[in-house]
């Protein structure tokens, strides 16, 4: 099933495989949700192609990375550099792409360690942008978020990425949105007084294996009750539209904007198709021969609904990508990896 996806990445990327030829690549947040299928489309287009790629890997614990994804033990391609993303001793070698993933999206670390999560953000960012500079690296690649516009304006139905909102700095959960967005202004110093380039990729929500079904977003917890056989609990009134893309479309999305996207230009990436939470636990609640209850915990509240749906125009004008992979077929195959999970543990 993996391979599948897999499959799926390096076709959509194919005119990009060449820029990566005998390059080096170094990533940061390589075991999280994105990291992980970034590094396996790596691993996958190197043995396809044969690039001679060279991947250094920052974690925190390379025993306990490696645990996770068995994979890839004894890969030759593979480096690994145990550090905080604040503080990592700079590799000598010299990298021609730098893929900053590593941030801690979870709200309730956002609530309870506030300080300690914007420190993360704000100067693993800066020691990431110093590498960049030390390393001589041509170009960067920044996963920014749809946060940094704040609130989405409930009118608006699809945020631009020329939106001039920004996150309330009154409420603690802006944390995660603000310190994203000092990141972006941070990149756009660096690439100006050192050279470099920075590709900024403002990501929304998305769904697919290697998810955490237990984490803030509600699809994965709906997934989590679905495969237990549990009621699909809503834990607000179901109101707020999301949006969700699936995870080797991201990939392809982010590997189009690190090699063809403009310099310092943010990039919404994300599904511009909205359905509301109530929506969406019951399409899942009745996936496949099943008929979960549906239940949701607090009473609608008579006002607009609120909204965090992109854009994605510019994506597809600049790129000639758009969303194939529909929500039906997302979550088949989300539930299809989160069944064989289950049966593995």
């Amino acid at each position: 099933m993996i391979t599948e996806d897999l499959e799926y990445i390096f076709h959509e990327s194919m005119d990009l495989w060449e820029a990566f030829r005998n390059k080096k690549i170094f990533i940061t947040g390589g075991t999280g949700f994105f990291g992980k299928w970034i590094v396996d489309a790596f691993i996958y287009a190197n043995n396809k192609l044969s690039l001679n790629l060279q991947i250094t890997l920052l974690v925190r614990n390379k025993s306990k990375c490696i645990s996770i994804m068995s994979t890839w033990l004894n890969l030759n391609l593979i480096n690994y550099i145990e550090g905080d993303v604040r503080s990592f001793e700079f590799p000598e070698s010299n990298y021609d792409y730098i893929l900053h993933a590593a941030t801690d999206t979870s709200l309730t670390h956002a609530v309870e360690k506030s300080a300690y999560n914007l420190d993360v953000i704000i100067n693993g960012t800066k020691h990431v942008l110093d590498f960049a500079k030390y390393t001589k690296a041509r170009d960067v690649l920044y996963i920014s978020s749809g946060a940094v516009y704040g609130k989405q304006p409930q009118i608006i139905g699809n945020i631009e990425e020329d939106f001039e909102g920004a996150p309330r700095v009154d409420d603690v959960t802006s944390i995660y949105g603000e310190g994203k967005r000092i990141g972006e202004l941070l990149s756009l110093q660096y690439s100006d007084s050192y050279g470099f380039n920075v590709k900024i990729a403002r990501c929304f929500t998305f769904v697919g294996p290697y998810m955490k079904l237990d984490g803030d977003l509600a699809i994965g917890n709906f997934i989590k009750d679905y495969i237990n056989n549990d009621k699909i609990t809503v834990k607000g009134d179901g109101s707020p539209f999301r949006s969700y893309l699936y995870i080797s479309e991201l990939v392809v999305w982010l590997l189009f904007i690190l090699i063809k996207g403009k310099n310092c230009t943010p990039y919404n990436v994300g599904s511009d198709k909205p359905i509301s939470i109530k929506s969406l636990a019951e399409l899942i609640a009745g996936f496949g021969q099943k008929d979960l209850e549906v239940c949701i915990c607090q009473k609608p509240v008579v006002i607009l609904p609120s909204r965090y749906v992109p854009s994605v125009t510019k994506v597809n004008n600049h790129f000639g990508i758009t969303q194939k992979i529909d929500l039906d077929d997302m979550i088949k195959k989300t539930i299809n990896w989160a069944f064989l999970e289950k049966e593995n543990i």
